[in-house]
C-alpha cells in the first residue's frame, strides 16, 4: 500500500474574501502605501502606476479607484505570481477592455 500525500491547490490559500476597504489589519506600512496609491490615481497625472509591484492591498485600492471590482485584484496577483505571466494580453480571465485598460494606466 502507498501512501500518497495529498495534493494541495495551490491557489487555495490566497482564496479569501476581500476586506472592507480600509482594513484595520493593515501595517502602517501598508496604509501608507496605499494612501499614496489613492492620491497618485485622483490626481490628474501623466504618470503610470507600476501594478506589477503593488501589494494585494495596493492592488484592491487601485481597481477601486478605477471602477473595478476588487477581487480583479486577486486574479491579477495569480497571474502574476502563479503563472509568472506580465503581458497583461495573456490574462485571459480578465476583459478584453480591461485588458487594453490596463496597457495604458
Amino acid at each position: 500500500m502507498t501512501h500518497e500525500t495529498p495534493r494541495r491547490d495551490p491557489h487555495a490559500s490566497v482564496c479569501a474574501a476581500p476586506s472592507p476597504s480600509p482594513s484595520p489589519s493593515l501595517s502602517s506600512t501598508e496604509r501608507a502605501s496605499e494612501e499614496k496609491l489613492t492620491e497618485k490615481l485622483t490626481e490628474k497625472s501623466t504618470d503610470r502606476v507600476n501594478v506589477l509591484g503593488l501589494t494585494r492591498t495596493g492592488l484592491e485600492a487601485f481597481f477601486d479607484q478605477i471602477g473595478e471590482k476588487r477581487f480583479r485584484a486577486h486574479q491579477l496577483m495569480k497571474w502574476i505570481h502563479y503563472q509568472g505571466l506580465a503581458d497583461f494580453e495573456a490574462m485571459t480571465n480578465l476583459s478584453k477592455a480591461l485588458r487594453a485598460r490596463l496597457q495604458t494606466v
